[in-house]
């Protein structure tokens, strides 16, 4: 998970040394804990460490170089600001110029000694100005910082701060390990890295072209998209990000590249024409089906191998219509705050069909599918939020095809739940889409 020796590197000018001694013994007490847990240590890194045998030209580069390869980055700053180069910055400033150039890296940690004493000497006066200057551009920033007046107060910060950020590293790389064992992609020979497409309908789409509304292109830069569709995206791009694959994005299906051969990403599956052709091509491999022509008819068919076919209608519009008034009406927030619950599909197939001649590795194709919107929101939100399910998922399908049926419930705004509901009946989805059952669950709710 992690490599045995972690650098945490440590930057401030000479008047916070206490301070210096204070984190390294922290890093030390921490490390024997970490250790014996985990299996790593932390170790301090800064600039004395090379001013012996680096160049005078040459630390700064060494520095980079070494803070470039650190997990953590702790700033401390008292009343001083440093000495001042041929730049214009002293050896903090660069130093932490480059820490926040990194802060999607690495995390940055700041801490700011609070004085009282009076600054009366003209050079005092120029350092703090400096220093102030600095701050400044550090609050900017969207990193920790925190101020202390006490040795003993630092030190407790110091502690409980890399302590919580090695337990969210500890965590997110659990995370990240999850979702790579799930998420596969294929890159073509002419890619330096991997390339994903999101391919998500338009809000205009679901009346088809006859009826698709006309704008001014120069007042609105795309077109609408869901809401729904809109947070899944949000979702996933989250994974793929905490995952490396950094060139991804999203756009409608009128976008022409959709139809080349590549890694996609698919959303609501009923109102996405490109995705459905893209599912035609693994036939008698894919277990469902979304059928009907509108909201009311919509529903899912389920026919695994050796199995009865499994009709799934989704509840939501019975949920709404039990806690809404029938008639048009502008939106209430009250509404926001009602129970819902739909179905969706999560799948993953390897597109061994048009990577040939094309990549490397094999293409995948995922679909994120709803029978309504908000099952397309609830399966992206449980990819993010629930990897801790991957492990079965993988274990089970390695790097074969996955089809999975999942309910998704919403309550205030938010989606509540996602459960994983592949292997029930269908007299488990009759149950739960039941006038009886449905009052029942918002009675509880309420």
């Amino acid at each position: 998970m992690f490599p045995r020796i972690i650098p945490v590197f440590i930057s401030s000018p000479n008047d916070v040394t206490l301070e210096r001694k204070k984190v390294k013994s922290v890093l030390s007490d921490l490390s024997q804990i970490l250790e014996r847990i985990f299996g790593f240590v932390l170790t301090p890194v800064s600039w004395e460490e090379f001013r012996s045998f680096a160049a005078e030209k040459k630390i700064q580069e060494t520095i980079n170089k070494n803070l470039e390869k650190s997990f953590l980055f702790i700033g401390i700053l008292g009343k001083r600001y440093g000495t001042i180069h041929d730049d214009g910055k002293s050896s903090t400033h660069q130093e932490f110029d480059f820490a926040i150039s990194l802060k999607h890296k690495i995390e940055i940690l700041v801490y700011k000694k609070i004085s009282n004493e009076n600054y009366a000497d003209a050079e005092d006066i120029q350092q703090i100005h400096l220093l102030n200057q600095l701050i400044k551009e550090i609050k900017k920033e969207e990193i920790l910082y925190k101020s202390y007046t006490e040795i003993n107060e630092f030190q407790e910060c110091v502690l409980l701060g890399i302590l919580e950020t090695v337990l969210e590293m500890i965590v997110e790389a659990k995370r990240r390990d999850l979702l790579n064992k799930f998420f596969l992609f294929g890159k073509s020979r002419s890619q330096r890295e991997v390339s994903v497409l999101m391919g998500y309908p338009s809000i205009h789409s679901q009346y088809g072209k006859m009826h698709e509304k006309t704008f001014n292109w120069q007042e609105r830069l795309v077109p609408n998209v869901v809401y729904e569709d809109f947070r899944a995206i949000r979702k996933i791009e989250s994974v793929l990000n905490c995952i490396g694959v950094t060139d991804h994005k999203a756009v409608t299906t009128y976008y022409s590249d959709l139809q080349e051969p590549g890694n996609r990403i698919w959303l609501c599956l009923p109102r996405n024409k490109i995705a459905q052709q893209k599912l035609a091509l693994f036939k008698d491999r894919v277990f469902f089906k979304f059928r009907g022509n509108n909201f009311k008819s919509r529903h899912l068919c389920w026919f695994p191998p050796n199995q009865k076919t499994i009709k799934i209608r989704s509840p939501l519009y019975k949920y709404l219509s039990y806690q809404r008034s029938s008639k048009k009406t502008v939106w209430r927030p009250s509404y926001g705050n009602n129970l819902a619950r739909d179905y969706a599909i999560l799948a993953r197939f390897k597109n061994d069909i048009e990577s040939k001649g094309h990549g490397t590795d094999n293409f995948y194709h995922y679909f994120f599918a709803g029978i309504r919107g908000l099952g397309t929101w609830g399966v992206g939100w449980y990819i993010d939020e629930c990897y801790d399910d991957l492990i079965n998922i993988t274990d089970k399908y390695g790097d074969g095809d996955v089809q999975l049926i999942f309910e998704v419930t919403y309550l205030r705004y938010r989606i509540k739940d996602v459960k994983n509901v592949t292997n029930m009946d269908q007299n488990y989805f009759e149950l739960h889409n039941s006038e009886e059952y449905i009052k029942q669950h918002i009675k509880q709710e309420a």
